[in-house]
């Protein structure tokens, strides 16, 4: 059984204590999945959890840990006691990786992708939640260290979370929140702070703009080599894509995969929310659609969306149905772009 750490309503370690405490599944082998600096040995070792690996896990890194584990038996697993453990933790990141642990909080599944691998880049690890209420959460259990967050979100956007998490906090300790929008106007800034926020930085993030932001509050130093793109007139950011989905090919087929699914999936909403006339729906779409294109170097669609997005929020559809056949051109020239550059 692999369990992740960080779950809610029961995290990885009372998942594991249940599992071992059940005679009918007992025998299980357990290998716990965290990046929050690693878990407490002891407190693994009582759980019953055979391995650790450390997020982002590697393919050849789960495929080693899971061979080593049924290679042995149950009894030997039991003789080896904590060197098992052990053994696994050694399988984790070889480069030297930040103790500091990072909250991300981002509803969009290929920015949380893309912004776990900026800052593994940049030596840190980070969980990641879906929405404001999931952030309270994880910070009740867990001492993040730094958090960033997205402040449009479903449920609980990120104003109302760190509203929250600041009464919650009391006198008790201060982490530090940066926010993560797309909007850089300076009422935007205002609005942030107000809120509780320490910082903020804008959608796409750049690299630089994160190891800034790191070292402010982290105080550990960063380097990284960032590729500057270059305006070609291709509909594509190449080197921003490349930043963004990894050097590895399964890697980046998978993120570019989900980027283009969710985009078509995305585009056949918003067509449909023009058509009927619903703000709301425009504007949350065009949106999401626009910061994961611009966090994926999809830059051809996004001043079309951009321009959707301020419409919709502005009261104004007028132009909305050409803004709207503008992107789905844009669309079509990446998908294009994509396919004769495979």
């Amino acid at each position: 059984v692999v369990l992740d750490l960080l779950m809610p309503g029961m995290d990885g370690f009372g998942l594991a204590e249940a599992i071992k405490a059940d005679p009918s599944i007992s025998r299980a082998r357990l290998v716990l999945l965290t990046s929050a600096g690693g878990p407490d040995d002891v407190r693994s070792r009582a759980a019953g959890i055979s391995a650790c690996l450390s997020k982002p896990v590697r393919q050849s890194q789960l495929f080693e840990c899971l061979s080593s584990l049924m290679s042995t038996s149950i009894s030997d697993d039991a003789d080896r006691g904590s060197s098992t453990l052990a053994n696994k933790q050694s399988l984790q990141e070889p480069k030297k990786m930040s103790d500091k642990l990072i909250l991300l909080a981002e509803d969009n599944i290929v920015n949380q992708k893309v912004a776990i691998r900026q800052l593994q880049k940049l030596g840190y690890r980070a969980d990641a939640v879906a929405n404001g209420r999931e952030a309270i959460e994880a910070l009740s259990r867990i001492p993040y260290d730094l958090v960033f967050m997205d402040c449009q979100m479903p449920e609980m956007n990120g104003y109302e979370a760190t509203v929250e998490i600041r009464r919650s906090e009391a006198d008790r300790k201060h982490t530090p929140i940066v926010a993560v929008t797309a909007n850089a106007m300076d009422r935007d800034r205002k609005k942030c702070i107000s809120a509780g926020m320490d910082d903020y930085i804008t959608k796409p993030v750049k690299v630089e703009e994160l190891g800034r932001v790191l070292n402010a509050f982290l105080e550990t130093a960063t380097e990284e080599n960032h590729l500057n793109p270059i305006d070609d007139g291709s509909p594509i950011d190449v080197e921003r894509m490349r930043e963004a989905m990894g050097d590895e090919p399964e890697e980046f087929a998978e993120t570019l995969n989900l980027y283009l699914e969710g985009m078509s999936k995305n585009l056949g909403q918003l067509e449909t929310a023009v058509t009927t006339g619903d703000r709301h729906e425009i504007e949350s779409l065009a949106h999401n659609c626009a910061g994961t294109s611009a966090n994926c170097g999809m830059n051809a669609v996004v001043g079309s969306l951009r321009e959707l997005e301020n419409a919709a929020r502005e009261g104004d559809l007028s132009n909305a149905p050409f803004a709207f056949n503008q992107a789905k051109q844009q669309f079509a020239r990446i998908e294009t772009f994509l396919n004769q550059h495979q």
